[in-house]
C-alpha cells in the first residue's frame, strides 16, 4: 500500500508542469536528480495527502491553504531540486530548466511577487511561488486553447 501511495504522489508530482506551448523540451538537470527519491524523503519528513498534489494540479492551488504540512513539502521538494535556495531566495534559471518553462518571465515575475508579499515563513514562500507559476500555466493555456478554436 504503501509504495502505491509513492507511486501515486509521484505521478502527480510529475504532472505538476506539463502543459502545453509555453514548455520546452530539455533534459538538462532532470537527468542528474532523483525526484522519486526526493519526494519520498519529503513526504517522509511532511506527510502530503494525494488530495493536495491534485489540487494543486488541477486548480493551480491547495483546497486548504491553512494547513502547512502540504506547503512545508513543497518547500523541502523546491529545496532538494535547487530551485529554492538555504535564504529561500529563487534560482530562476535552475527553474526555468528543471519544469522545462520557456517563458522565463513568468518565473521572474512570480519571484517578484513572492517578494513583494513580504512573507517570512519559508514553507508559505515556497507555495506562494509554486502557486503563482501554477496559476499563470493555467491561464497561459487557457488562453492558447481559446486562440487556437479562433
Amino acid at each position: 500500500m504503501y509504495q502505491l501511495k509513492i507511486f501515486i504522489l509521484c505521478f502527480f508530482c510529475s504532472l505538476l508542469f506539463v502543459s502545453g506551448n509555453h514548455m520546452r523540451h530539455t533534459r538538462e538537470s532532470k537527468d542528474t536528480i532523483n525526484t522519486t527519491d526526493i519526494m519520498t524523503k519529503c513526504n517522509q519528513t511532511f506527510p502530503i495527502k494525494i488530495e493536495y498534489l491534485h489540487d494543486l494540479n488541477t486548480t493551480g492551488s491547495f483546497s486548504d491553504e491553512s494547513e502547512k504540512v502540504p506547503m512545508c513539502y513543497v518547500h523541502c521538494y523546491l529545496t532538494k531540486i535547487g530551485v529554492m535556495g538555504e535564504e529561500n531566495q529563487i534560482n530562476s534559471e535552475r527553474a526555468a530548466n528543471f519544469y522545462e518553462i520557456e517563458d522565463e518571465d513568468m518565473i521572474d515575475d512570480c519571484n517578484n511577487e513572492m517578494v513583494a508579499a513580504s512573507i517570512s515563513d519559508s514553507c508559505a514562500k515556497a507555495y506562494f511561488f509554486l502557486r503563482c507559476l501554477m496559476t499563470r500555466a493555467m491561464i497561459d493555456n487557457k488562453n492558447r486553447d481559446e486562440d487556437a478554436v479562433k
